[in-house]
């Protein structure tokens, strides 16, 4: 997939920076309002509304990037449009289900490992060459992984295990998002996925028949809002430089997380999840550098 040049701007640097704080600030705020839902409206029904919520919210600039003639043809585009929606669908599912039955700041860091199953997907499935070096960050990142969970300390819980399988879905999201930037502005992805996001969570919607309480309302609001906000911005960041730059911006989030879960919720992760997070992190620093001094030695345009 082909990336931005080599000889980003220093601007263009501080402009993804800055999308990149603006996303996960955003993301932080949609964690919380699923806390505070505690588990009263169905997951799948969350999805549901973002993705027709977020649909109406980007509908002009949706319209507006279709009348300056922005992206390639739509039928080229559309399947990926499709096959991104159903990845993201069942990745914020998968999130929802761990913030409502984990700590916070633990299922946040737990789905932030999606550079190490990129990382790692790439490797033994798309063909590409990955260095000792990546190796080496990704048998890191799993050891990090491994002491966050503690499967010798305590029983594993499926909410953990949902929040792995949501950053191994996000990392396939991204990819497609990446390969659709070339051609196509943030804001007709954004709006056709989260279209794409609605229909395939119609399904469960209609067969749970849930009504919510005029309560719940502002939070349903707020997760549309904040989410597609962060997927916006996220959009920006990765088009703006590439991903090397902009990836380790994402783990913030873990921070972030811990200090609202502190304050809202009097949760605080233990040693050894600040431990794992820190391994993590290294393993995501060490993977985004191999990276981005592979195409520096290489003058790779793709990757």
């Amino acid at each position: 997939m082909a990336e931005p040049p080599l000889s980003v701007t220093p601007n263009r640097r501080l402009q993804s920076a800055l999308w990149m704080i603006l996303a996960v600030t955003l993301w932080t705020g949609v964690a919380i309002c699923v806390r505070m839902l505690e588990g009263r409206v169905p997951i799948s029904d969350l999805s549901f509304y973002r993705g027709l919520l977020s649909v109406a919210v980007m509908m002009p600039l949706i319209r507006r990037a279709g009348r300056m003639g922005h992206g390639g043809p739509l039928r080229k585009a559309m399947p990926w449009f499709v096959l991104r929606g159903v990845f993201i669908f069942t990745a914020q599912t998968c999130f929802y289900f761990a913030l409502t039955w984990m700590p916070m700041a633990e299922a946040t860091v737990l789905s932030g490992t999606t550079p190490i199953f990129l990382a790692l997907m790439a490797g033994m499935f798309l063909g590409e060459k990955v260095s000792a070096v990546r190796w080496a960050a990704i048998a890191m990142g799993f050891a990090g992984i491994v002491l966050i969970l503690r499967p010798g300390a305590a029983v594993i819980q499926t909410a953990a295990i949902t929040a792995l399988a949501s950053a191994v879905l996000f990392a396939s999201s991204s990819a497609i998002n990446k390969y659709l930037s070339r051609t196509e502005p943030a804001s007709r992805i954004v709006g056709w996925t989260n279209l794409m996001i609605a229909a395939v969570a119609a399904i469960p919607f209609v067969y749970n028949s849930y009504v919510p309480q005029w309560s719940d309302l502002p939070w349903i609001a707020a997760i549309t809002v904040l989410g597609t906000g962060a997927q916006y911005g996220l959009a920006r960041a990765i088009a703006a430089a590439d991903a090397s730059f902009s990836g380790p911006f994402d783990f913030l989030r873990m921070p972030f997380s811990a200090i609202a879960a502190l304050i809202l919720f009097a949760e605080w992760p233990d040693i050894w999840v600040w431990v794992g997070t820190g391994i993590v992190f290294a393993s995501i620093f060490g993977l985004t550098r191999d990276r981005a001094l592979f195409r520096h030695r290489t003058g790779a345009s793709s990757g």
